[in-house]
């Protein structure tokens, strides 16, 4: 009895957030969505943001693609604006008909009509999306079972019930509640590490406890008996057959700003994701998805069969709704920043992780390698690496002294060291401690939207950052004492000497002068500098704040060019 206190004393803290969510941190650099550069800014306001018809990824796809008319209640004004030119129906109503006319309905939180109405609108074959908002006494007579039983007794077949967050504005997440590992797997890997932790200990308390208590659920259903069609990506014809013949219920997730959203299928009984489909809501970006899995096929074909286990296999890529989609496998395990953050976790096993990891993409950039061409030649020209950015930031920015001591040094030691030999790796801009993660089976590499040829070190460097921050509090405070930390005080403790261990081995065996290091670690930056630039320079006025810090921090960088500070 004594041992069941504190399993009661857990799920009863799960019991106290789920309702309101304000405890459930969203860990975005999970699962593939992990990048340590800052976040881009949104965009111009516009009322008819295209997330507020996010649930239309839950209904099928009809067999013209469109819909011939949607009855929509609820929601903003103007959002059936946003659905025609968005393909999704060709007629919207703001009401519902007379007649059996609608081939879907979607009824949003703020609505609320007769069920029977709704489902008198519906031809048969028609299809609902219902939201529902269940707050104080709502939680007790709007529960999971009565919400299910009403929709039968009105003639529907429900097809899928999800907890969408948040609790408010436009959805983003939708999480089923009907595949039995489904809640436990997204707390533990998207939610606050604490939650996450107990979820995964009770899955099956996890899911029966959301079914009860979160406040704001969907419901899907059709107007008909017999096989329940599938959502709309789900059914798709162009998916492998393993996931097209077996039901599945689609965990989703819209990345913020609408850069990238993702669906997680789940078997009724499945604990962990059966693939992953990709796609973003912004079709300009379409051509990036097709570019990841003709990417994804490139690296394979090149690794040996125990390094190709580790990163994602293109399954398929597919047309939705004017969007473009790619599909593939999906890698078990646990990133390296939920592990870090788990309680409990001895340091010795992290910094074991670390070592695994440092292996790893020796190993992968060993096998990724184009040659070793001399610094200064036409493959490592100073003017591409170095001037040119160099020059972008003298021309966009009002410099500081320290920035213009350290592009100086840069610019002194990139000279001395032409000639010497350096490698042409393929790197992963993405790889940071929510894109890699570990299982008994070893490390898996997730998100490679962004990849090319380039400097050696670049990718380790940002990921000893992204880890040393999450390891070492005092770090994360701000970026300068970051570079401090690692690059000027004297290390201390076992965590900066194993950043220095980990840097120490990519050097040796990947046979590079140790004299690039400090080189290496300006241009990584500048380099992160210049993209974020790129992306949005109207709007980004200032120099990276990280590049910044780097310049304030960096008096010892250069310790062998006297001429450097």
């Amino acid at each position: 009895m004594a041992g069941a206190v504190p399993i009661f004393t857990l799920l009863v803290r799960l019991v106290s957030i789920l309702p309101n969510n304000k405890d459930l941190s969203m860990d975005s650099r999970a699962m593939g969505w992990a990048d340590m550069d800052l976040p881009e800014p949104p965009g111009e306001t516009n009322a008819l943001d295209s997330s507020l018809a996010n649930w239309r990824v839950l209904l099928p796809e009809p067999g013209g693609g469109t819909l011939s008319h949607l009855v929509l209640l609820g929601g903003p004004d103007d959002l059936e604006r946003l659905i025609i030119p968005m393909g999704v129906a060709e007629r919207v109503s703001r009401s519902l008909p007379p007649a059996r006319l609608a081939d879907a309905a979607v009824v949003l939180g703020d609505a609320t009509p007769s069920l029977r109405q709704v489902t008198g609108c519906l031809r048969p074959g028609g299809w609902l999306y219902w939201e529902i908002q269940r707050q104080g006494v709502a939680l007790l007579h709007r529960t999971a079972g009565s919400v299910l039983k009403d929709l039968r007794m009105a003639g529907l077949s429900p097809t899928g019930l999800y907890w969408v967050r948040p609790q408010s504005g436009p959805p983003t997440v939708f999480v089923p509640l009907d595949a039995r590992g489904a809640v436990a797997w997204y707390l533990d890997t998207f939610g606050s590490v604490s939650i996450g932790a107990i979820a995964a200990r009770f899955p099956r308390s996890s899911r029966a406890l959301a079914r009860a208590t979160v406040g704001r659920i969907a419901v899907t259903a059709v107007a008909q008996e017999g096989a329940a069609p599938k959502p709309s990506l789900l059914g798709h014809s162009g998916l492998p057959e393993p996931l097209r013949s077996s039901p599945s219920h689609p965990l989703v997730f819209f990345r913020e700003h609408s850069r990238r959203a993702v669906i997680f299928p789940f078997a009724a009984g499945g604990t962990v994701p059966e693939a992953v489909l990709k796609f973003s809501p912004v079709r300009e970006r379409g051509p990036r998805t097709g570019q990841e899995q003709q990417t994804l096929s490139e690296i394979r074909a090149r690794l040996d069969p125990a390094m190709r286990r580790s990163v994602p296999e293109p399954l398929a890529l597919l047309e939705w709704s004017g969007l473009t989609v790619g599909v593939e496998s999906f890698l078990t395990g646990r990133s390296i920043g939920r592990a870090v953050s788990l309680p409990g976790v001895p340091l010795s096993r992290k910094l074991a992780d670390l070592d695994r990891v440092t292996a790893w993409l020796c190993r992968f950039q060993l096998e990724n390698s184009f040659g070793r061409p001399a610094w200064g030649s036409e493959v490592w020209s100073l003017d591409e690496w170095v001037e040119e950015p160099f020059r972008l930031f003298e021309r966009e920015f009002v410099l500081r002294p320290e920035e213009e001591r350290l592009f100086a040094a840069a610019r002194r030691a990139a000279r001395a060291l032409v000639g010497t030999p350096l490698p042409l790796v393929l790197s992963n801009w993405s790889f940071s401690t929510g894109n890699v993660c570990r299982s008994a089976e070893g490390i898996g590499v997730y998100d490679w939207e962004t990849i090319t040829r380039g400097l050696p070190l670049a990718d380790l460097l940002y990921f000893l950052i992204d880890w040393s921050r999450l390891m070492r509090r005092d770090l994360a405070s701000s970026w300068r004492k970051t570079f401090v930390g690692l690059l000027i005080e004297p290390p201390r403790g076992r965590v900066i000497r194993a950043v220095q261990r980990s840097i120490a081995r990519y050097l040796a065996e990947l046979e590079i002068d140790p004299r690039f290091h400090p080189l290496l670690y300006v241009l990584t930056w500048v380099q992160r500098a210049e993209r974020r630039f790129r992306k949005d320079g109207l709007v980004r006025r200032s120099l990276d704040p990280r590049l910044r810090a780097l310049a304030e921090a960096a008096d010892g960088l250069f310790a062998g060019d006297q001429n450097a500070y």
